[in-house]
């Protein structure tokens, strides 16, 4: 599992992941997701990389998603592919966490008052 952060103008970090995100990739996700959860109000999750995500994956995208909404945050996920967003709509999980697939409106969506 490969983890690019990136922090954008606003204060909104984009983690950029690529790989498979099974129990392993789920694994090496917590500590960087739960320190970015914790310092961050606006994040944006970009899923373009991913290949694959397991329940363990759906899980660590829950858990971020509630760290940072119950401080009044927003997050949402950028440009899934087929696959995972076939995974996430089955799942509900798109009914939580918007899915972008255009940066400026992600950005925005994470940002407005």
């Amino acid at each position: 599992m490969r983890i690019e952060v990136q922090d954008l103008d606003g204060g909104v970090c984009l983690v950029a992941l690529a790989g498979a995100i099974d129990i392993i990739g789920a694994q090496q996700l917590d500590t960087p997701m739960t320190t970015i959860a914790n310092t961050h109000r606006s994040v944006l999750i970009d899923l373009s990389g991913v290949a694959f995500i397991a329940s363990m994956g759906l899980r660590a995208l829950i858990h971020i998603t509630r760290t940072v909404t119950a401080k009044g945050g927003r997050v949402a996920l950028l440009n899934p592919t087929p696959g995972v967003t076939g995974v996430l709509e089955t799942n509900g999980i798109s009914d939580l966490i918007p899915i972008f697939h255009d940066l400026q409106t992600a950005v925005q969506a994470v940002t407005a008052p």
